[in-house]
């Protein structure tokens, strides 16, 4: 009896948060990568890759690996992923929000819903971080400057409380 056993692909990717754990671009044999996949070696022939899912689709979760792949041309059956690992990971990053803010001096550089005119933007598919969430933003300075000079710091967006919140604060910055 003959037995054939499956080429491993190695495989590895890239992308910013945008709520699901498939990853798309195109691989072939030839070395060619583009989209989101970063590596993608153990191709033979003609075959393609076009898509492969993670396990999770949240950013900065350790250990996120593929689990799975669509081929654009060839057989799937033909090929299985890498041990969980360096050579079949999945990176995802915070997706970044807009924040937007304006209050009175009151020497702090805190900003929230309560104090302030606090606009949080830029959730993806439909997210939201809940009614009646409470929520915070830190600026860069207390004091009064031109519009150029006043910031808000990265990773200082906060929120909690949202009566059905579907954002998680992982993936956003």
């Amino acid at each position: 009896a003959a037995t054939i056993t499956p080429a491993t692909l190695t495989v590895t990717g890239t992308k910013t948060y945008d709520g699901n754990a498939t990853f798309t671009g195109t691989a072939n044999a030839a070395g060619t990568v583009t989209g989101q996949f970063t590596t993608v070696s153990g191709l033979l022939g003609t075959d393609a890759m076009a898509t492969a899912t993670s396990s999770s689709a949240n950013a900065a979760v350790a250990g996120n690996s593929f689990t799975g792949f669509t081929l654009s041309s060839g057989t799937a059956s033909n090929y299985q992923l890498a041990s969980a690992g360096v050579n079949n990971a999945a990176t995802i990053t915070p997706a970044t929000l807009t924040v937007t803010g304006t209050k009175t001096y009151d020497n702090s550089t805190s900003f929230t819903n309560a104090n302030s005119n606090l606009s949080i933007t830029g959730f993806v598919n439909g997210e939201t971080m809940g009614t009646g969430a409470s929520y915070s933003a830190t600026a860069n300075s207390a004091n009064v400057a031109a519009n150029t000079t006043n910031y808000f710091v990265a990773n200082g967006v906060t929120w909690s409380g949202g009566t059905g919140a579907t954002a998680l604060t992982t993936n956003y910055q």
